[in-house]
């Protein structure tokens, strides 16, 4: 197998040319501080890919679908911004200390989602707790991953306590899963 070959061409969006990545060649606007190179690659069997970065920050293009945004906050900030917004709760936290039953364990498996990780994470689970968990229930799907986040630290924490399920559910933004858990309590279930 042998290496793709240097640039066939290079195309660049600016009159200034300087040295790029690569050996081959990026423009830069003076007003904006842009760089912008774009290298096409041949494959020593034919195949083409392209290679594009863009803007102040090292973005990088291959291809013309896979697009990967490098961003000081991505680099350096490992709390970085969730994409979805943060829900506050509308009624008032649970003040109960029982025991998570199996209703707010259903609640919790039902509807967090794709943040069982924020919310395991919020409960003092590692993440090689959480990774093991992921891995070993990964074909029963989302559902049993969440449910097994929350019974892993009913086996670990003490207490468990229903008010700090529905206030790490809170703190990680998701309010209407810590309003489910009042609902549920309001109605006598646990």
């Amino acid at each position: 197998m042998s290496k793709p070959t240097m640039p066939e061409n290079v195309e660049t969006d600016a009159s200034t040319e300087m040295p790029g990545a690569c050996g081959g060649t990026s423009s830069s606007s003076s007003s904006s501080g842009n760089t912008n190179t774009y290298i096409n690659y041949t494959g020593a069997d034919g195949t083409k890919f392209n290679v594009r970065t863009t803007g102040k920050a090292p973005n990088l293009q291959v291809g013309y679908n896979n697009v990967m945004h490098v961003t000081e906050n991505s680099l350096l900030n490992p709390k970085r911004p969730r994409l979805r917004p943060m829900i506050e709760p509308k009624l008032p936290l649970v003040k109960s200390s029982e025991v998570p039953g199996p209703a707010a364990m259903e609640v919790i498996a039902s509807n967090i989602g794709k943040d069982w990780k924020y919310l395991g994470r919020a409960l003092g689970l590692t993440d090689g707790e959480l990774d093991n968990i992921r891995i070993d229930y990964y074909p029963e799907g989302q559902y049993e991953i969440s449910y097994q986040t929350v019974r892993k630290w009913k086996e670990q924490a003490f207490p468990t306590e229903l008010r700090r399920l529905a206030k790490c559910c809170a703190k990680i933004g998701r309010g209407d899963v810590a309003d489910k858990l009042a609902k549920m309590k309001q109605e006598g279930n646990s």
